[in-house]
């Protein structure tokens, strides 16, 4: 814990980014994960992720849906844009890591 007391503040900026440089910083072997996490309710998740409605990412999640029992195709697709927001999501945020931090290690 001494340690992290003589660290300096950090600066607000993406948490992923200040993630990497205490890992840096702290010569740790800690390895960020991509786990995105459910939200209670449709909206808290698209506030998050973002909602995609066109594209190859959304098409995929979309014929995957029709896989499901969902009946409504309003909610399959609701479903479907907010699982594609997910992924581009993680890829955006391993991207930061990857480019921004020069992190190569992730944990599955």
């Amino acid at each position: 814990m001494t340690n992290q007391q003589n660290l300096p503040p950090m600066e607000i900026k993406h948490a992923h980014v200040e993630l990497a440089e205490v890992q840096r910083e702290q010569g740790t072997m800690l390895c960020p994960g991509p786990c995105p996490h459910r939200f209670n309710g449709r909206q808290a998740n698209i506030d998050v992720y973002g909602q995609i409605t066109h594209g190859e990412i959304f098409d995929y999640y979309d014929t995957l849906m029709g896989l499901t029992n969902m009946q409504s195709r309003e909610d399959r697709r609701a479903k479907a844009g907010i699982l594609a927001g997910v992924e581009i999501y993680t890829k955006r945020m391993l991207d930061v890591w990857v480019r921004v931090c020069n992190v190569r290690t992730f944990k599955d």
